[in-house]
């Protein structure tokens, strides 16, 4: 056996040995290591094992039990030392306590030599109102029922996974298909309301997770602790080359790499992964640095309603587009059904109809159109042919070329939020070139401020009113353009 009876060991100390046998004879083998007491430091002598490294910095618990002063591995773990048919027991070896040395982590043990996947967590993760593709990166293992891990979410009526659903009974609780929830799989969650996902003590996802994925398309969660670019986290032998996030996808293309709107893979997040092939799956780089994107903020008056069916549309560019300005739309009428902005291979989500949410129907044809929040006007897209909608498809579009938006008739929209504070949107529409003025009179019929005045071209406005000097009451709006006038009442709140 391996025991140093001279010199006792301690958590300070190693034991290093050069040894090479032969296969056949690892049955016979033992490894123990003699501690007084003393020399534990005070560690749990239920969570002392012994530890082999062959740098002396990454160490690997392999076993053993305390029994008479000695900390003895009976059985050699042979898998653990094989290297080219010979039984390699050469390295360093010292005994230490197995626990969390995660220092930010619920049952963090400050006397821990070593534990990777002891560290358990209090997790607190927000999700927001509607629909959201998400993942549990962590959930009770115990009890992984629907009925368990959905405690916290009071807000919650559906649960969608591939292929089956759950959904809130007033009387009964969560019926339906799914039954368990698990760490490898994504889900379309509604909540009526922004909710939190709380869960005390609990074990993140082993970043070693294996997926068993089907050619095609299967919706899955990411097992990496922090944000990941997908370049790092995905390798270029994996047949997987789409992945559709909630209202982002990326794609990819030889010699150019990863395309789209989906930069980063993140936990709590679920994903469409679609493959080639059938495979054995495992994610790679996590913890890399994700790249440095500044995202650009989508203007609310363009916001849209996720659905847990969606196609997209990349774009590989627009003439006369610029990057931070404009943005692209998918839309059904007046309906918008995603915004993406402007740039190289913009991914554009177009929702299809589902339940109460608007959208596109399988083989139905979408629109395009693109906001230039410069001049806040409105442009359509031309150019090539455009694949008709269907779910999860995602679609490559070449150059295409804009032309004006011209509204219909003259129009004053509802301003919103009315009642405000202090700020209000008013947009308002032109199908000619005007003299236009718009103005905020008080009740009494003074002239509070001029918002526009002069000459505009035809097409659809946005702008803002900031009443933040005013005093609270009712005013009203007035647009003046040609012969055309129309007034609406506005009420500040303060």
């Amino acid at each position: 056996g391996m025991v140093d009876n001279n010199e006792r060991m301690s958590l300070n100390g190693y034991f290093e040995t050069n040894l090479n046998l032969e296969p056949d004879t690892h049955e016979l083998l033992n490894i123990g290591i003699a501690l007084d007491e003393q020399d534990l430091n005070g560690m749990d002598l239920e969570k002392v094992t012994i530890f082999h490294s062959t740098d002396l910095t990454n160490w690997k618990a392999i076993g053993g039990d305390v029994n008479d002063g000695y900390i003895m591995l009976n059985e050699i773990p042979y898998e653990l030392f094989q290297d080219d048919n010979n039984l390699s027991l050469n390295g360093y070896y010292t005994v230490g306590q197995v626990g969390c040395t995660a220092a930010g982590a619920a049952n963090y043990d400050v006397m821990a030599f070593h534990g990777e996947y002891e560290c358990s967590y209090n997790y607190a993760e927000t999700f927001s109102s509607g629909y959201s593709l998400i993942s549990f990166y962590s959930i009770d293992d115990e009890d992984n029922s629907i009925d368990n891990v959905m405690t916290s979410l009071d807000m919650s009526l559906n649960l969608i996974s591939e292929g089956s659903a759950s959904t809130v009974h007033p009387i009964l609780g969560w019926v339906g298909s799914i039954n368990d929830v698990d760490r490898d799989k994504g889900y379309w969650l509604y909540l009526f309301e922004s909710d939190t996902y709380e869960l005390d003590n609990g074990k993140p996802t082993r970043t070693d997770l294996t997926y068993y994925l089907n050619s095609g398309n299967n919706l899955i969660s990411y097992s990496g602790p922090s944000n990941t670019p997908i370049g790092d986290a995905i390798s270029v032998e994996s047949s997987c080359k789409s992945i559709i996030g909630s209202g982002v996808a990326a794609t990819y293309i030889n010699g150019i790499g990863w395309i789209g709107s989906l930069s980063d893979l993140k936990p709590w997040n679920g994903y469409w992964f679609n493959c080639a092939e059938a495979e054995d799956f495992q994610f790679e780089g996590h913890g890399a640095l994700p790249r440095p994107v500044v995202p650009i903020e989508i203007p609310e008056f363009l916001s849209f309603e996720q659905s847990p069916r969606q196609a997209f549309y990349f774009i590989e560019s627009i003439e006369g587009a610029e990057v931070g300005r404009d943005f692209i739309i998918s839309k059904k009428g007046d309906d918008i059904l995603g915004v993406v902005p402007y740039g190289e291979y913009a991914a554009v989500p177009a929702m299809g109809v589902f339940e109460h949410v608007a959208g596109y129907e399988t083989g139905e044809h979408i629109s395009l159109e693109l906001y230039n929040s410069d001049e806040e006007l409105y442009y359509y897209l031309n150019g090539q042919y455009l694949a008709p909608w269907n779910d999860l498809d995602i679609n490559i579009v070449g150059p295409m070329t804009m032309t004006p938006v011209v509204p219909e008739g003259y129009k004053l929209h509802n301003a919103y939020p009315n009642p405000f504070n202090p700020v209000s949107n008013i947009q308002f529409d032109l199908p000619e070139d005007t003299f236009t003025e718009l103005s905020v009179y008080d009740m009494t019929g003074r002239m509070v401020e001029t918002l526009i005045t002069g000459n505009l071209d035809a097409g659809y406005y946005n702008i803002t009113w900031d009443a933040s000097g005013k005093a609270s009451g009712m005013y009203l709006l007035k647009l003046h353009a040609g012969d055309f006038i129309e007034t609406q009442k506005i009420t500040l709140l303060k």
